[in-house]
């Protein structure tokens, strides 16, 4: 059992998470190497999740604790097993790829795409039942992946300030209920 507390967690290699109990804390957690959940009840930072590389979500239990899971990389990195719901997830454009390869993403409050440079969501799925938040500011990027507008009380779809700057992979609303703004 790792309970984190108020204290700040980073790693440079693998962080592999594959029996017990983690309990986050309140402040920000990095990993630079490949993260991997394979066996343990992981309850997230209240903070940030850092990841800056390759990560797996093959057993265990993801809790995202109402706080963010931020990818952070240049180069193409890869999500796979099953796909985690997580509150507010980032994808920071620093010119790399995503590769879902996991069955689909939920995000719960806000997916946000932001940087200077571009960003393509390769593959997969992404279900947003929350807000849509573009700031990044690079023309190009998007991807072929699916963004699903999928949640059920009022969305906002904020886009990048300037006209083709932070291009999306394909979008889909799919809306039970509730108004898309």
């Amino acid at each position: 059992t790792i309970s984190q507390g108020a204290n700040t967690i980073s790693t440079t290699g693998a962080a592999t998470f594959a029996g017990g109990t983690f309990t986050g804390g309140s402040v920000n957690i990095s990993v630079t190497g490949p993260f991997t959940l394979s066996g343990t009840a992981f309850t997230s930072t209240m903070a940030t999740l850092v990841l800056k590389n390759n990560s797996a979500f093959t057993g265990g239990g993801f809790i995202h604790n109402n706080g963010s899971v931020q990818y952070n990389q240049s180069g193409v990195i890869t999500v796979s097993g099953t796909g985690p719901t997580f509150y507010n997830l980032e994808f920071i454009g620093e010119g790399f790829g995503v590769n879902i390869t996991a069955t689909a993403i939920t995000v719960a409050n806000t997916l946000t795409i932001s940087g200077a440079s571009l960003i393509n969501l390769n593959t997969g799925t992404i279900n947003a039942d929350g807000d849509i938040v573009v700031t990044n500011s690079a023309t190009g990027g998007g991807g072929t992946g699916l963004i699903n507008i999928v949640g059920t009380v009022n969305q906002n779809y904020t886009g990048s300030a300037a006209a083709g700057e932070g291009a999306l992979p394909q979008l889909t609303i799919n809306k039970a209920s509730g108004t898309l703004n």
